[in-house]
């Protein structure tokens, strides 16, 4: 099997042990891209359907779940936490704790029913994508599941932009560059992307 698996800005390397598990035979990023792309949007047909993401989204075991529907086609590996550190990301053998921890935070915030409730989904986004919890759909995953947290909510999905986020483009780059700021305490940035229509990413 070829598989040539590209590395743009703000990507997390990918061993090649871990390479090995893609299903697919593949030869171009453009390819893989589509690939994930087909099983990410059957993904969203699945969890528009399912009892686990409307009732028990904020769990460690459905957080895994939608990772595992999102990428099963295309990787050995979809919804297995990572053995490995990687450049970004928390120590690898503390991210089971970490999620169920994020988890179990998150939940009883939304409980109280204080907060502004697009801006903790976005905090929940955050939060997930710096543990980074697999070898890599991260910041894809993450999203994937701020949207269902807010739509379970009573909001409307983020538009992230509209753009693709994959490449390198101006929408990337504004998305990584709010997530560093991010890493600062200030969400805004990342909050006004989320919410925003367009980057001009073309």
């Amino acid at each position: 099997m070829t598989t040539t698996v590209g590395e743009t800005a703000g990507e997390t390397p990918i061993d090649p042990d871990e390479a090995k598990g893609l299903l697919l035979l593949v030869s171009t990023q453009e390819a893989l891209n589509r690939a994930e792309e087909e099983n990410i949007l059957r993904a969203s047909v699945w969890a528009a359907r399912s009892r686990m993401v409307r009732g028990h989204l904020l769990s460690d075991i459905t957080l895994r779940r939608i990772h595992r529907e999102m990428f099963k086609g295309v990787w050995s590996w979809a919804g297995v936490y990572r053995r490995s550190d990687k450049t970004i990301g928390v120590a690898w053998n503390q991210v089971p704790l970490l999620v169920r921890q994020l988890c179990e935070n998150f939940a009883f915030r939304i409980s109280l029913a204080t907060e502004d409730r697009d801006r903790l989904c976005i905090e929940f986004h955050y939060e997930l994508v710096k543990i980074h919890p697999f070898v890599n759909g991260n910041g894809r995953h993450a999203r994937f599941c701020a949207n269902r947290l807010v739509e379970h909510l009573g909001g409307r999905p983020f538009p992230w932009g509209r753009d693709d986020l994959r490449g390198e483009g101006e929408a990337r780059r504004t998305y990584l560059s709010a997530l560093r700021i991010a890493d600062t305490g200030d969400l805004e940035p990342l909050f006004r992307f989320a919410r925003s229509e367009r980057t001009g990413n073309k």
